[in-house]
């Protein structure tokens, strides 16, 4: 590199140029500061070139309390596009620029470096990078500074001095202007953002209440069938037997045989005659259709023509068969 401590760029928009990252390692790197007309806030009227070519009066260096020299990647392309130049400047040509005035804790990003002959710019907190062509300045005007010779040249360009001062200020209030509406455009893209975020997961909320609901429903419908469902078994087990019957009403009297081969629970009411239940055991025992059969309940014979309930039969009740030789 050969410019090692005490130098200074003049850069125009059109020597700036956007730069790819390095592929080898970047050696030599020098902390630089940037410095614009926008950079002296509270010191508009200031001419930044009288300032960096060291041609302000003691008490003007003096009034200069603070400085923006941190500007970011995006704010120098702004400054780019808005064809406005600016100058760099290492820690040395800075303390001698600023020498007598008030400022403190200088801050920047930015540094400085040459690879294959190019000068280079890196913005180390964003990892951006830009080349330049600029003209370097003399470190002589920065020297030593003529009282004499700035008071005649005050004189001299007063009036031009006054509407400078008045076109910094524009063009400081435009420049602010400008930063606000990218703010307000990037803060109303979020607020859209958001809004879309909002309403996806208000949809969502919906759809999955909905789902609920129509599970819910599901279930009642499916319960709703299955009573359907058992009632037309009812109705078609018992069609034959006459009228519609209540569930609670129905009994079973459970068969057994002296040899066991007979184990087995017929469904029926208590009105019905034994003969009826007897009929349906041979429905499913044929081979005892031919015997002489007796049956017997508690201890008792059971009486073919009467009903299970003057039989004293009940639900859950044992009538045992007995065949007779």
């Amino acid at each position: 590199m050969s410019h090692h401590k005490d130098f200074a760029f003049h850069i125009y928009p059109q020597d700036l140029s956007i730069m790819q990252p390095p592929h080898s390692a970047i050696q030599d790197m020098i902390k630089v500061y940037l410095i614009s007309k926008y950079s002296l806030k509270n010191n508009p009227y200031i001419d930044i070139k009288n300032l960096i070519d060291n041609l302000l009066t003691t008490e003007e260096i003096k009034n200069i309390n603070s400085i923006k020299t941190d500007f970011t990647y995006n704010e120098v392309m702004t400054l780019k596009n808005s064809n406005i130049d600016f100058y760099i400047a290492d820690k040395e040509r800075l303390s001698k620029i600023f020498m007598g005035s008030n400022v403190k804790n200088v801050k920047s990003n930015i540094c400085y470096f040459q690879m294959d002959g190019k000068d280079a710019l890196y913005f180390y907190n964003e990892y951006k990078f830009i080349s330049f062509k600029g003209k370097m300045i003399s470190n002589n005007n920065s020297l030593i500074k003529s009282s004499l010779l700035f008071d005649s040249t005050i004189n001299k360009n007063k009036n031009d001095k006054n509407i400078a001062i008045a076109d910094q200020k524009i063009q400081f209030q435009m420049y602010e202007i400008e930063h606000l509406k990218k703010q307000l455009e990037e803060t109303k893209k979020q607020n859209e953002a958001l809004k879309v975020e909002n309403q996806i997961l208000k949809n969502n909320s919906i759809k999955a209440n909905n789902a609920i609901k129509e599970n819910e429903s599901l279930k009642m419908e499916i319960n709703k069938l299955k009573n359907q469902n058992s009632d037309l078994n009812y109705q078609l087990q018992y069609q034959a037997e006459g009228p519609r019957i209540h569930l609670k009403d129905i009994i079973v009297v459970n068969f057994i045989s002296g040899d066991s081969s007979i184990h087995y629970g017929i469904k029926c009411l208590p009105n019905d005659t034994f003969a009826q239940i007897e009929e349906k055991l041979y429905l499913k025992y044929d081979n005892y259709r031919d015997s002489n059969n007796t049956f017997l309940t508690n201890g008792k014979t059971v009486l073919r023509f009467k009903t299970l309930k003057e039989n004293g039969i009940k639900d859950g009740d044992i009538v045992q068969l007995i065949v007779q030789e």
